[in-house]
């Protein structure tokens, strides 16, 4: 077909379109919802999988699969979808997170069996992998005084609000509400409804013309670097890789933890510890913004560091005290970590390889997020869930001084700002 489509193609030089401040606004708060959105249907099943377990008889290892199951949805959202809001522009890749969101949320309205409960997580997943590239960008690009810090602060301030809400959400009706499995997915997709209605009016911060859509390319895509920073790059991802591993660790702990060390119950309870964590990780990304993005990224490793290391005594002594230390620790490494290396990235990345850079970032952020789960799930089997732990927070402290050792290697050419 010879009719034209509005695109930002990598190997073309990217017009930003023009919109008023109000409009801007609107927009950019608009982007910042759908993240938040998507990022809650990501969550809700967080404090309900004790409830999966006693409804379906499955093992351990099947819910930890299952967990991890919307992170290859992700994966391949970002491997064969990275660019295509460089391409097709960034409303139309939002919108269609938002209905993969609302597909996921779904399937699992109406799961009865592994099945289906797989496909939502995929579904969910894609819907992750193609908003999270695309919404940190467009908010860097909305802004409407451009201040790339504050958008990066908005944006990952969004997926850990939108963790927590959903997660909460959940935790609610699970112990209030009828029908604890489905209630809060029928609800998640009517709040996704009307925010896709609404989410026509963004402006689309990007164009340019193709006339066929052969020119798509959705072949897999490599891993795209900014070409002016290496070393930034390399620090941002293994920054990235370390906050998201943390949430994944910790959220794959928590029924154990709490069950199994610290002799606490209930699904409420579940959902107000991951609500915790994700609340504070929200508050530091907005509060961090104060600072240069390389000092909240440094700040936020040390953080984490701190907190693996905390999570550990938890283990062996089954301290409160220690575990309330902990989370206010992790929560702070996770949101300064994450805020600081995306800002970082958008810094040393050009407007028109953005979308693909940001990708990029999180198809590697991801895998740190799937592994621990993965491998707790698994480990725990054999070793115990002590053991596991310890073997895991020691790999994710590591990775974090290697992160921490990149950035201050890459020095001066990351600006601090």
């Amino acid at each position: 077909m010879n009719m034209q489509y509005r695109v930002a193609t990598t190997d073309r030089r990217m017009r930003h379109m023009p919109a008023t401040r109000p409009g801007r606004w609107w927009s950019f708060l608009l982007v910042a919802s759908c993240l938040s959105a998507v990022y809650a249907g990501g969550n809700i099943q967080n404090p309900l999988y004790g409830l999966y377990q006693r409804a379906f008889g499955f093992p351990t290892a099947i819910v930890t699969a299952v967990f991890a199951a919307y992170v290859v949805g992700a994966l391949a959202a970002l491997a064969f979808g990275g660019r295509l809001s460089d391409q097709l522009g960034r409303r139309p890749v939002l919108l269609a997170g938002l209905a993969l969101s609302a597909i996921g949320s779904m399937l699992f309205a109406v799961a009865d069996g592994l099945p289906l409960m797989f496909l939502g997580r995929v579904a969910q997943g894609l819907a992750i992998g193609l908003v999270s590239g695309t919404a940190s960008a467009a908010l860097v690009e909305l802004h409407p005084t451009g201040d790339r810090r504050v958008a990066a602060a908005v944006g990952t301030a969004c997926t850990s609000g939108g963790a927590c809400v959903g997660s909460m959400m959940a935790a609610l009706c699970a112990q209030y509400a009828p029908a604890p499995l489905r209630l809060v997915f029928v609800l998640h997709v009517a709040a996704l409804v009307v925010l896709a209605v609404i989410a026509r009016a963004v402006s689309e911060p990007v164009q340019t013309m193709v006339t066929t859509w052969r020119e798509l390319n959705l072949r897999p895509q490599p891993l795209a670097v900014p070409h002016r920073q290496l070393q930034a790059f390399l620090g941002t991802v293994a920054s990235g890789f370390c906050a998201l591993a943390v949430v994944g660790l910790f959220s794959a702990l928590t029924p154990s933890l709490l069950h199994d060390v610290l002799r606490m119950n209930g699904v409420l309870v579940n959902g107000f510890v991951i609500l915790t964590i994700f609340g504070i990780a929200a508050i530091a990304q907005v509060a961090s913004s104060r600072l240069g993005n390389l000092a909240s990224t440094l700040g936020g490793l040390l953080a984490i560091i701190g907190g693996l290391a905390l999570l550990v005594i938890v283990l062996h002594t089954g301290s409160l005290p220690v575990l309330a230390t902990c989370i206010v620790a992790l929560g702070c490494g996770e949101g300064m970590a994450l805020r600081g290396s995306v800002a970082l990235l958008n810094d040393a990345t050009e407007p028109q390889r953005r979308g693909a850079v940001n990708s990029s970032y999180f198809v590697i952020a991801y895998c740190g997020m799937a592994l621990p789960v993965l491998g707790v799930g698994l480990y725990t089997h054999g070793a115990g869930l002590v053991a596991a732990t310890d073997a895991f927070a020691g790999a994710i402290g590591m990775i974090s001084l290697l992160a921490v050792g990149l950035l201050v290697w890459a020095g001066r050419r990351v600006s601090p700002g």
